[in-house]
């Protein structure tokens, strides 16, 4: 359920990535992939240790934000440049 939220969620040119080994399945039709051009990859990298680096930056302020923007569903997203 949630990875349909989330491809769904998906601009134009989008990559979804799943991380981890959790399991579940997920169906999804082919033709919307090519259509968005959107791209689903997965990732399996990393172990605690890195994880526990990793918020420990974050609770040192040491990580760049994720951009977020809160609109009207009826405004169009700017194009980013990331």
């Amino acid at each position: 359920m949630t990875a349909a939220l989330g491809i769904a969620a998906l601009r134009k040119g989008g990559r979804y990535v799943l991380v981890g080994l959790y399991g579940g399945e997920l169906a999804h039709p082919l033709p919307p992939i090519a259509q968005r051009a959107i791209g689903i990859v997965g990732s399996y990298v990393g172990n605690l240790r890195e994880l526990k680096e990793v918020v420990a930056l974050a609770k040192k302020g040491r990580l760049k934000p994720i951009p977020v923007e809160t609109r009207a569903a009826d405004q169009r997203a700017a194009r980013s440049k990331i």
